[in-house]
């Protein structure tokens, strides 16, 4: 919900209130207006009661193939967050994964990469959004969390003419 999301059903709620003439309108602003401030409370409270972390060493792959990267969170107190999005990138490839603490006190993401280039890749995660309930507010943190991946080349095995050895490289 955006702020002209909420200014639109603050006025109809009045005109509601206005033209209607009963207790409702009243008892609807009010129901309204407790209903975000109580998710501003508990987002205020929640925003910064987790922990993120990943795997220092994610395995060992081959290059095309799949590499799978866990998230892990964990509740430090009272936590109650519907959205949790984390962004990051593997290989200049951006991702996105999305997660919520809601009733465990623990979450994981497993989040499936597919690396391009051999070597040691890493994956790092950039940015973490927790929302509220009403989606209205939002905070960002940078956590730099860093995994890395082994990428080894495709092994391809040879049919065809025998290679004379005199036609190979020699040191």
């Amino acid at each position: 919900m955006t702020l002209s999301g909420i200014l639109q059903s603050v006025v109809f709620l009045t005109l509601f209130y206005t033209f209607i003439n009963a207790g409702i309108g009243s008892l609807l602003v009010y129901k309204m207006l407790a209903a975000q401030v109580l998710s501003f409370l508990i987002w205020l409270v929640s925003r910064k009661r987790f922990t993120a972390s990943v795997d220092e060493f994610a395995g060992v792959t081959e290059a095309g193939g799949e590499c799978i990267v866990h998230i892990r969170l964990k509740k430090n107190g009272f936590c109650f967050l519907p959205l949790i999005v984390f962004r990051g990138e593997m290989d200049g490839v951006p991702f996105e994964a999305h997660t919520s603490l809601l009733f465990s006190s623990e979450s994981e993401i497993a989040v499936k990469l597919r690396p391009k280039s051999c070597g040691l890749n890493k994956v790092r995660i950039s940015s973490c959004t927790a929302q509220d309930m009403l989606r209205m507010f939002c905070a960002r943190s940078a956590p730099e969390l860093c995994s890395s991946v082994a990428v080894l080349p495709r092994y391809v095995d040879y049919i065809g003419p025998e290679v004379v050895p005199s036609f190979l490289p020699s040191e």
